[in-house]
């Protein structure tokens, strides 16, 4: 567990987990700021846990992301996460699941063969006009009183496969398909 801890990168990962071990990490009131590459690499091929707990961060340039997690799960409960170089490289899971949780997220998401649960965030894009939410494989997502904005692209893309259940949630796109995809979609009070 960590607590009220400052992390920056230094041209490598504040954490990577690779191999075969069950690792559970848990960051309560931190900040994490990506200056110059990804934050998270969690690629164990056992599954583990990387949660946060009212915890700030922020991308300071291009072509890097906050996390990759594989077979894991990922939970984001409370805070604000930004994006102020405004990255255009998703943060990825595959395996496992996601829950974002009262929270602002503004780096894309790209969630592979997993499931996803949203609870009253804000997922910015306005800024890099990209898409907020991709769903892959066989990914399932909960969207619920939630805020999604990506300017120009599409808010979320749902691939073949794939299923989102968006409930109370407000999707700010210009873009003539706001919600694409192939995939299947239940949704009321958009």
């Amino acid at each position: 567990s960590f607590s009220g801890i400052n992390f920056q990168t230094n041209a490598d990962y504040v954490v990577e987990v690779t191999g075969s071990s069950a690792t559970d990490l848990f960051f309560a009131s931190c900040n994490f700021n990506g200056l110059n590459n990804s934050l998270f690499h969690y690629t164990s091929s056992v599954s583990g846990k990387l949660y946060f707990f009212d915890c700030t961060g922020n991308l300071d340039t291009s072509g890097i992301a906050y996390f990759t997690n594989t077979n894991g799960d990922t939970r984001v409960y409370g805070g604000s996460f930004l994006n102020d170089g405004g990255s255009v490289s998703a943060s990825t899971v595959s395996g496992g699941s996601i829950r974002l949780r009262n929270c602002e997220f503004n780096n894309p998401l790209t969630i592979s063969s997993a499931a996803a649960l949203f609870e009253q965030d804000v997922l910015s894009q306005q800024l890099t006009n990209i898409t907020a939410i991709t769903l892959s494989g066989t990914a399932t997502a909960t969207i619920d009183k939630s805020t999604i904005i990506t300017g120009s692209a599409s808010s979320i893309s749902i691939g073949t496969g794939c299923s989102a259940t968006i409930t109370q949630t407000t999707i700010n796109s210009t873009n003539t398909n706001a919600i694409t995809g192939a995939g299947t979609i239940s949704y009321s009070n958009l």
